[in-house]
């Protein structure tokens, strides 16, 4: 909902503020608002990688990502720049298909197809009168890339990081970006009009603030393909909204195009995934009695002890962040304890009779968080595992 009305207070002030000025003005809001609820935050020491990642998630997606839908929206109406820049979770997938090791399922893929033709109609609905014009659908596209460019990179990020964090230096960087037209946002600030500096103030704290922060939240707790299907009913509200409050009235055809959304199926189970049983969140073993690991955990999914599943690396950070120990399966071998250290290509265990493991992320077939008090289910010890070691 935030993100939708974002595309139509945009679409007011892109006659009266430039893109440079408007990004700027909506980060420094942003930034500001964020890092007085990170100063109370445990601060966190960020690796080479880290830094590397943060850069191109503030450049791409709260940098470039700004400027460009800004610019667009002076050229197309609020639902067609919408609608063009869902290309992005189509993106999103498949780089956290090849960068993330997350599943591209038939399920997943038929869902996309779905929703996409439902923001088509939407945007082929809203082309009547105001017409669409080629620099604007380019710049729609950019927007879309650098967009799906950082949510992979702060999919990595939220293995250790928390979204406050993320959020808040990811806004200062695409303020850094946008430092340029300060000198247009000074004479937006001495010239402007209340109403167009209120909704700058809007768009700094609820669309960017408070719906980025509560982005990466939900993003560390699923897969990146499956969180970016969640915004495609963006375009169905942002015409609503601009029929509404800019008297750009959607087409009846829009409408049709709304409901397609509403009709994918993201939740669908992936074929490469079984359930679990909540009472034994250990994965089911076939007639000879030896673990299918290598079905149940491809793609990095893993069990915290209930039918739901999560990325290996989510599950570690969910186990770090709430100081619990873990059960980790490694070509084969169970390693027990707590975590000491985590980042976006290993994790150091430390287990119960001092031993120190470095594991990198990749070599992990199976999570599983303890509960408090709970002793490890599994021995660590090589080789298959009999019905016995699993009941």
């Amino acid at each position: 909902m935030l993100w939708a009305s974002a595309f139509v207070a945009i679409r007011h002030l892109g006659h009266d503020v430039t893109p440079g000025a408007l990004s700027l003005g909506r980060l420094l809001i942003a930034a500001v608002a964020l890092s007085l609820l990170l100063v109370r935050s445990p601060r966190t020491r960020f690796t080479r990688n880290e830094v590397l990642l943060l850069l191109g998630c503030g450049i791409a997606w709260f940098g470039i990502y700004n400027l460009a839908l800004n610019a667009s929206e002076q050229r197309i109406d609020a639902a067609t720049a919408a609608m063009v820049v869902q290309v992005g979770p189509i993106l999103i997938a498949l780089l956290a298909a090849l960068f993330l090791g997350e599943k591209l399922t038939r399920y997943l893929l038929v869902g996309m197809a779905i929703a996409f033709g439902g923001v088509v109609v939407i945007g082929l609905a809203m082309r009547g009168n105001g017409g669409s014009d080629l620099d604007g659908v380019l710049l729609s596209l950019l927007a879309a890339a650098t967009y799906a460019i950082g949510v992979v990179c702060q999919k990595v990020l939220l293995r250790r990081l928390s979204g406050l964090e993320v959020t808040t230096y990811a806004c200062w960087i695409g303020a850094v970006v946008c430092l340029p037209w300060v000198g247009d946002l000074a004479d937006v600030v001495q010239h402007g009009s209340t109403r167009n500096l209120l909704l700058i103030g809007y768009l700094g704290l609820f669309p960017t603030a408070i719906a980025f922060s509560t982005w990466a939240f939900a993003l560390r707790h699923t897969d990146a393909g499956k969180q970016a299907l969640t915004t495609f009913l963006v375009p169905a509200i942002a015409a609503v909204m601009a029929w509404l409050l800019l008297d750009e009235v959607p087409p009846a055809m829009a409408f049709l195009g709304g409901a397609l959304c509403r009709g994918r199926r993201p939740g669908h189970p992936s074929e490469a995934t079984r359930d679990l049983n909540p009472a034994n969140p250990w994965p089911r073993t076939d007639k000879s009695g030896i673990m299918d690991v290598p079905k149940v955990c491809q793609g990095g999914l893993v069990s915290s002890g209930s039918s739901m599943q999560v990325t290996i690396g989510s599950a570690l950070g969910r186990a770090w962040d709430q100081n619990q120990a873990v059960d980790i399966l490694v070509e084969g071998i169970w390693l027990s304890g707590g975590i000491s250290q985590l980042d976006g290509l290993g994790v150091v265990i430390d287990g119960e009779n001092f031993e120190r493991y470095v594991v990198r992320l990749e070599q992990i077939a199976v999570v599983r968080i303890r509960s408090y008090g709970s002793q490890p289910a599994l021995p660590a010890h090589e080789g298959s595992l009999g019905v016995d070691d699993v009941a």
